[in-house]
């Protein structure tokens, strides 16, 4: 994972990272972003430390340039970080070695999260909209802090 992709305080500048969709089922409406970690002191499935949360994605974006201002499209929503009320994007931060997950859900729904400010791990995701999932595709990235 490259630093820029990490939190000011790891030397990163907190750039979400590029997204270019190729493929996606025909019934596709809309599409959702999820980034968790689950490696300790995060924990497992709902217990995740969420790094980004965007839903309502438009069908017709396939592709989400790094740092790319999503809320400003109108119906997007996105959510806030764990720990923090802070909506978008938040780097690897972690004391060692994490394993994070990035997930792009294709969605049969236009608007599938309606609330205002959702914080959805990936199980969390996955068990409440599993109804309107018609793919998926998970990236994994490990980060290990600089050593000062």
């Amino acid at each position: 994972m490259s630093l820029k992709y990490a939190n000011a305080m790891q030397g990163g500048a907190d750039v979400s990272p590029h997204i270019s969709i190729r493929s996606a089922p025909a019934a596709t409406k809309s599409f959702a972003i999820v980034m968790d970690d689950e490696t300790p002191p995060c924990g497992l499935g709902a217990r995740a430390c969420v790094h980004w949360n965007v839903f309502n994605v438009p069908a017709t974006m396939k592709t989400v340039d790094e740092n790319h201002r999503l809320a400003i499209i109108q119906g997007v929503r996105v959510g806030p970080v764990t720990g923090s009320t802070f909506t978008g994007y938040i780097g690897p931060n972690p004391p060692n070695a994490h394993t994070y997950k990035m997930t792009v859900y294709a969605l049969k729904d236009a608007s599938t999260v309606t609330a205002q400010a959702p914080r959805y791990t990936r199980s969390q995701f996955e068990a409440a909209y599993k109804s309107v999932i018609l793919d998926q595709m998970t990236w994994t990235g490990r980060f290990e802090p600089q050593s000062k």
